[in-house]
């Protein structure tokens, strides 16, 4: 997830807000679901919506997609709301589609009023 003032960054020579691979997925998945994560307990409550999704090229088995989306974050009788693009890479294996990369580009100019962005991941 790269800043909310350069969103088409590269994150090898940038600052990105998140840069997680796949054990560090993992390492969070793991803390929200263990009962020592005291910020989310009671955990909050999501939703998240798609919108607009797009292919906007294709090559053998890979897609190269955007969409749309809108996550809303419910927590102690407050709504915060996380706007902005997904981009992914999608691969066609024997088994279905795999996500093989995603970056979430906020539109949001300050996260200063919504707080922790890991409810987008």
């Amino acid at each position: 997830m790269p800043s909310t003032d350069v969103p088409d960054a590269n994150p090898d020579d940038t600052l990105f807000l998140i840069d997680d691979d796949a054990a560090r997925l993992r390492a969070r998945v793991d803390q929200l679901l263990g009962k020592t994560t005291w910020s989310e307990n009671p955990r909050s409550r999501t939703r998240r919506l798609l919108a607009n999704v797009r292919i906007r090229r294709a090559e053998g088995a890979r897609a190269w997609v955007t969409a749309n989306f809108a996550v809303y974050r419910l927590r102690s009788n407050q709504v915060a709301t996380y706007v902005g693009r997904y981009e992914y890479v999608l691969e066609r294996r024997r088994d279905g589609l795999r996500i093989q990369q995603r970056c979430a580009v906020l539109d949001l100019e300050s996260l200063r009023d919504v707080g922790k962005i890991s409810f987008i991941l």
